[in-house]
């Protein structure tokens, strides 16, 4: 069964940030894959699970919002029997989460979020830009700040972009701008450097070199390492994880959403899986010491080795 179930409503997305790894093509979820995906949720119901946690991804979800109500509004009622839990949440660039956008999400159990800087504002609006080209900064900034002045219950995750270009503006923003967040417990900060994914504009991005230099960098401006310690287990790596596509395809990877496709939503609710690709993505349940931070380069790796006949099929 599964409990952790990623939804993106749409790829569309209304910012065109330059190390971005997704196409942004208009394909969203129609009304049978939403009526499909509530069967799905259904037949995790029946099945004896009492917990889920319905993830929006994107594209930028916020760009579908009534599917998002619709389909948060079905889980949480679904899930609503003495000792279940339904845990909602949203990776969004914030730029539509106005505060009564917000506060129906928080009312549907949407509570946990992360939202993205690159920077303080001269250094956000050349990255993380509108179609037009135009900076998304104060936009975001003024639907946090409602956000933080109300009495909400809610988890944000700031997730700051780092790069060996802005570490000295990283610095005086995390002391300055940030620090009214910091003293808030209901946010947490999170220092993420840029990475090459797959973009077409990888070649260049100036990247540091290894995960190690970039905490070593985050180390000189922050003083307590839970700011920026990343987490070692991979949701792809789980058996218990999947992402429904708008297409209805099931995936493994946010990063790789259609290379990792693994099977199909049916319209009754069923899936249609291939199991040999699916346990593939699930190999950290079976070697966590080694495969479950990243299966994605475990795959790359073995992929590779198959080629260069280091290991049989």
């Amino acid at each position: 069964m599964f409990t952790h179930v990623i939804l993106i409503p749409t790829f569309s997305c209304n910012c065109r940030c330059p190390y971005c790894y997704e196409e942004h093509t208009a394909v969203n979820m129609t009304d049978e894959i939403v009526e499909a995906v509530k069967l799905f949720l259904n037949n995790q119901k029946k099945n004896g699970s009492k917990r889920l946690q319905l993830e929006f991804f994107g594209g930028e979800p916020t760009l579908k919002m009534n599917t998002v109500f619709n389909l948060s509004q079905y889980a949480k009622k679904l899930f609503s029997d003495p000792g279940d839990k339904f845990l909602g949440s949203m990776t969004t660039n914030g730029t539509l989460l106005d505060f009564d956008t917000f506060k129906q999400l928080n009312e549907l159990g949407v509570r946990s979020f992360q939202i993205t800087f690159d920077g303080p504002k001269h250094i956000h609006d050349k990255t993380r830009v509108f179609a037009n080209g135009s900076g998304s900064y104060d936009i975001i900034w003024n639907n946090l700040e409602l956000i933080r002045q109300s009495d909400l219950s809610f988890h944000i995750y700031l997730r700051i972009h780092t790069s060996p270009e802005n570490m000295a503006e990283i610095k005086h923003f995390s002391q300055n701008e940030l620090s009214s967040y910091r003293s808030d417990t209901r946010f947490k900060i999170h220092y993420h450097p840029i990475r090459a994914l797959g973009g077409k504009n990888d070649r260049e991005l100036k990247l540091f070199a290894t995960y190690e230099d970039a905490d070593n960098a985050v180390a000189n401006i922050v003083s307590e390492k839970k700011e920026f310690e990343r987490p070692n287990i991979c949701y792809a790596s789980r058996p218990t994880s999947v992402i429904i596509l708008p297409n209805g395809d099931l995936s493994k990877c946010t990063v790789e959403l259609e290379k990792s496709v693994v099977g199909k939503l049916l319209q009754d609710g069923t899936v249609q899986m291939d199991n040999n690709l699916f346990s593939a993505w699930c190999i950290g349940s079976l070697y966590p010491e080694e495969h479950i931070e990243c299966p994605r380069k475990f795959l790359k790796t073995l992929k590779r080795k198959m080629e260069q006949g280091q290991v049989k099929e």
